[in-house]
């Protein structure tokens, strides 16, 4: 034991201090990385304090996604500002998690903090190029597995009443959307439920996929599901460019409508939805549009139904004064020739009078119903409602201008509103 003892003391004199250890690294790492290095990595997450981006950069294994090397590094203010006057927005755009960089960084290590890389220069070209083609490989497998032709084939019902939207809360899209959608309560009852995600960053795919779960698995009928955000740049898509989310979009039983806020590129959301639509608004004015459809087609089979009970009475009476007339004509030969025909055609025409009698009021009941059904008052009765100017029917918003003043008629009562503009 005392042998033992002795041998633990003569290491502890031989140890040196974990300062000194750090300064060897230290030296170590200045004399074998003296220059700058091109490095590609992810970044697994960023942080801003004080004007410095903070970033941890991991590198991930092809098959399983599991990481194999980490390191921090770090873009202070200076080095931030040189580069963003150089590269412009492209910098912020290649600065989000989950995007592959390539930057140039000189190794450093501190005795009291340890190792970090200090990014010195940056290429967003190598990043931008990344994900396009990513972005086309998962293209590629989407129209390879056909999952772009599942949801076109939905058919949407005539109504979009039940509306489930995916968005995030205080996004600036989802308001927009809402403010869109409820300026038409005075004419159409939409209700809309909205499962809150997070719209970007690494929290996006698990946040949609949880919200999709719901609505496949709810007891309630949707008419359609909503995907919205506000806009954003290219890059900004990335979170939407996933193949999972692709998939369970595509296989989902309730038409989807996408309105993720980019003019120009299309994500794989876009792909498999059954409508894509630009921005937030255009997919509220797509349900608008749509509900005005419905009701305009009712308006026009209500005319038609009209038009075709008054063409089919007077074809009827015109038949009836034929046979008048018919009737009069052979009375006028001699009685000893006609009287049989006579008595044999007044049974006929008894009889026809009869027969055409219960066929048309059979027919003039099912006119009846169907107009009762397609009524104004049994169409209001459902939540919708008729707007007039000058005593006239609006159908289209481009009928009226701003300041009109228009008649908006309810199932019960009327109300006087002034056009605030389309």
């Amino acid at each position: 034991m005392e042998q033992g003892f002795e041998n633990t003391d003569s290491e502890a004199k031989k140890a040196i201090p974990l300062y000194e250890l750090n300064q060897r690294i230290k030296r170590a790492i200045s004399v074998n990385f003296p220059q700058q290095l091109w490095v590609r990595a992810e970044i697994a997450s960023i942080s801003t304090k004080s004007r410095h981006r903070y970033l941890q950069l991991v590198e991930k294994q092809e098959q399983s996604d599991r990481v194999k090397a980490k390191a921090f590094a770090v873009l202070w203010a200076g080095n931030y500002l040189v580069l963003k006057k150089r590269l412009g927005g492209q910098l912020d755009e290649v600065l989000k998690e989950g995007l592959e960089l390539l930057i140039a960084v000189k190794v450093d290590f501190h005795e009291e903090y340890g190792l970090k890389l200090n990014i010195v220069d940056a290429d967003p070209g190598f990043t931008i190029g990344k994900y396009f083609s990513r972005k086309q490989q998962i293209f590629n497998e989407i129209r390879k597995k056909g999952l772009d032709k599942l949801q076109p084939t939905l058919p949407l019902p005539y109504v979009l009443q039940s509306i489930a939207v995916i968005s995030s809360s205080g996004a600036a899209g989802y308001r927009d959307f809402m403010a869109q959608i409820n300026a038409t309560e005075s004419i159409m009852d939409i209700r809309t439920e909205l499962l809150d995600c997070h719209m970007q960053g690494v929290r996006v795919e698990a946040d949609m996929l949880s919200a999709l779960s719901k609505i496949n698995q709810s007891a309630k009928k949707w008419d359609a599901v909503v995907i919205i955000r506000g806009g954003g740049s290219r890059l900004d898509l990335s979170d939407f460019d996933n193949l999972k989310l692709a998939e369970v979009i595509a296989k989902l039983p309730v038409p989807v409508l996408s309105g993720i806020g980019h003019e120009i590129d299309m994500s794989a959301i876009d792909l498999v939805a059954h409508q894509a639509l630009k921005t937030p608004t255009a997919a509220a004015q797509f349900i608008i549009d749509h509900n005005i459809d419905f009701i305009n087609r009712l308006l026009t089979a209500r005319e038609t139904i009209l038009q075709t009970a008054v063409a089919k009475l007077k074809d009827h009476h015109y038949q009836l004064r034929e046979l008048n007339r018919e009737i009069i004509h052979r009375a006028g030969r001699p009685l000893s020739e006609e009287l049989y025909k006579l008595r044999e055609m007044t049974g006929r025409i008894k009889l026809l009078t009869t027969q055409i009698y219960r066929s048309e009021e059979e027919r003039l009941k099912n006119i009846e119903r169907e107009l009762k059904l397609s009524s104004p008052e049994a169409i209001m009765k459902r939540g919708f409602s008729i707007a007039a100017k000058d005593g006239k029917v609006i159908r289209f918003a481009e009928e009226t201008e701003k300041g009109d003043e228009l008649t908006i008629k309810l199932y019960r009562g009327k109300i006087r509103a002034i056009n605030q503009g389309n």
